[in-house]
């Protein structure tokens, strides 16, 4: 697919290669990969939450009426301010928690099988030094999953990897007129998470 080389400091560096995965190895590390951001992405959502305008105004309301009821009582003040931020932890958790649980389903063996070794399913990994920094999963003419490792985000990796795969898939209708899309069931899916933060 495409062949990316690097130099620092006149330094060789090993080449970044973006193609289709090779073996077993490449496929289970690409779809660990795509695991891993599942639940990564909790903690997105879980910042989004805590951080939001709304939250953050309902929180310290709260507390500021907390403050005017119990003004001279500072030990109870304490505990109640204490008892809203728990009650907020908590249901941010709550909030979160399908992500982990995605994570885990799609960590499986047979959802494994599934999603790569399918009929249709294809993988395009970005390989650094021997190891799979980054991964597109197809299903058709449609993108079930779509990751770069932490370390190598906002440097243009999952660009390149995306359009790689669209090229594959292009050339893979030979000829016809292939419209590549995120399917609906993709991976990083999550409602609250795209109304909030508009990733997905």
């Amino acid at each position: 697919m495409a062949t990316v080389a690097t130099a620092t400091n006149n330094d060789e560096l090993p080449q970044l290669n973006i193609r289709p995965a090779l073996n077993n190895g490449e496929l289970t590390a690409g779809y660990k990969l795509v695991a891993d951001s599942i639940a990564q992405q909790r903690q997105t959502l879980n910042r989004s939450l805590i951080l939001h305008p709304l939250t953050l105004s309902g929180a310290v309301a709260i507390v500021a009426i907390v403050v005017r009821l119990n003004y001279n009582s500072p030990a109870t003040l304490m505990l109640l301010t204490a008892g809203v931020v728990i009650a907020l932890l908590s249901l941010v958790q709550r909030l979160s928690a399908d992500y982990l649980e995605e994570a885990e389903r799609i960590g499986s063996r047979d959802e494994f099988e599934r999603r790569v070794k399918g009929e249709g399913r294809e993988m395009v990994v970005a390989v650094w030094n021997d190891t799979v920094v980054g991964a597109v999963v197809t299903e058709g003419e449609k993108v079930w999953a779509w990751t770069v490792m932490r370390k190598y985000r906002g440097k243009g990796l999952g660009k390149d990897l995306l359009e790689a795969a669209v090229a594959m898939v292009r050339q893979r209708s030979k000829g016809k007129k292939a419209m590549v899309e995120f399917s609906e069931q993709h991976a990083s899916r999550h409602p609250i998470l795209l109304i909030l933060v508009g990733v997905g």
